[in-house]
C-alpha cells in the first residue's frame, strides 16, 4: 500500500485469483475571478497543486487553504499574493477540519484535534511562526468536527457552531451567548453582523441580543463566507447577498466549483477551488494456495 493510497468501492474478487480496485484521485486547484464574472479564472500557483482546498482571504490580502499531503493528512498554508510567498505553518492538527482567519490578520483560526491533548475545537494559530495556541477545545468534541470559526480583532470573542446553534463564546469571561439555530454561518468582517442559513433563507442578525434581522430569500445555501462580500453557495451555484437590503444576485462560476469560496477583503475578486474526482479501475492477479 503506498502513501495516499485511497480505494474506492466496490472491490472484490474473481473466481479466477484476480482482485478488482479503484484508486480515486482529486485533482483540484485553486483559482481567481472577478465577482462580476467578467475575464476567465486566474490560476493560483502552488507548491503542492491538485490538492488544496477551501481557501479563505484575510483582512490583509492574504489567503490561506489547507493542502493535502498524503495518508489524509492535511497542512495548513499561507500565501501572499503580491510575492508568492508560500509558506506552510507547523500547526500540526490531526485532523485539520477548516481555517479562517482571525479578523486582525496576525492568526489563523484552525478547527481541529491536537493529537497531544486529545481535544477537538479552535485553535489560534500565528501566521508568521505558526505557533499554536487552544482557543476552546474539549475533549468530548472528538467526535464532532470543528466547523469554520470565527475571532473577533480583539481575540476575546469566537464564534462557532455546535449541536445546532451559533454561538459566541467570550474566551475571558468564558461565558456564551446563543446568536440562532443554525449550522451555517458566516460572521461580517467587523463582528458587528451574522448571516445563518435556514432551510428556506439566509437571515442577517445585528444589533442588541443579535434581535435586529434582515432576510434575503435563499433556500438550501450549503456554504455562507463573509470577506469584503457575504457570499453563499451551494453544491457549484455561487450568489452576492447585500446585508442591508437581502438582495441576491447570481455570480457565474465555473461548473466545478467545490465547496469553499471567499472574497478579497476590497470585495472585487473572489478565491474559490475548481476540479474533480476520478477513479481508475485496476485488477491484481493474486496467487491464492
Amino acid at each position: 500500500e503506498r502513501e495516499g493510497f485511497r480505494a474506492a468501492r466496490p472491490w472484490g474478487w474473481a473466481a479466477n485469483g484476480d482482485w478488482f480496485y479503484a484508486v480515486r484521485a482529486e485533482k483540484t486547484e485553486l483559482v481567481v475571478l472577478g465577482v462580476d464574472g467578467g475575464g476567465p479564472p486566474e490560476r493560483v500557483a502552488t507548491r503542492f497543486p491538485s490538492a488544496n482546498r477551501n481557501p479563505v482571504w484575510g483582512p490583509d490580502g492574504r489567503l490561506a487553504y489547507m493542502s493535502e499531503r498524503g495518508g489524509g493528512r492535511r497542512a495548513l498554508v499561507t500565501r501572499d499574493l503580491s510575492n508568492n510567498e508560500e509558506r506552510e505553518l507547523a500547526a500540526r492538527l490531526e485532523p485539520l477540519d477548516s481555517v479562517t482567519w482571525a479578523a486582525n490578520a496576525k492568526a489563523l483560526v484552525a478547527g481541529g484535534m491536537d493529537p497531544k491533548s486529545g481535544k477537538r475545537g479552535w485553535w489560534r494559530v500565528d501566521a508568521e511562526s505558526g505557533r499554536m495556541s487552544e482557543l476552546f477545545a474539549e475533549r468530548e468534541f472528538a467526535g464532532e468536527a470543528a466547523a469554520a470559526g470565527f475571532l473577533t480583532a480583539d481575540g476575546r470573542t469566537l464564534f462557532y457552531a455546535r449541536g445546532g446553534e451559533v454561538r459566541a463564546r467570550d474566551l475571558v469571561a468564558r461565558t456564551e451567548e446563543r446568536i440562532a439555530t443554525a449550522s451555517r454561518f458566516a460572521v461580517a468582517p467587523n463582528g458587528q453582523a451574522v448571516a445563518v442559513a435556514e432551510a428556506e433563507r439566509v437571515v442577517i442578525h445585528s444589533g442588541a441580543a443579535w434581535k435586529d434581522t434582515v432576510n434575503a430569500a435563499l433556500g438550501g445555501a450549503t456554504e455562507l463566507s463573509w470577506g469584503g462580500r457575504l457570499l453563499a453557495g451551494k453544491e457549484s451555484q455561487l450568489w452576492t447577498i447585500d446585508p442591508l437590503s437581502g438582495q441576491v444576485r447570481v455570480v457565474r462560476v465555473p461548473r466545478n466549483r467545490l465547496p469553499g469560496v471567499s472574497a478579497h477583503p476590497a470585495g472585487d475578486r473572489i478565491v474559490m477551488a475548481v476540479g474533480e474526482t476520478a477513479a481508475d479501475l485496476f485488477s491484481v492477479r493474486i496467487a491464492v494456495r
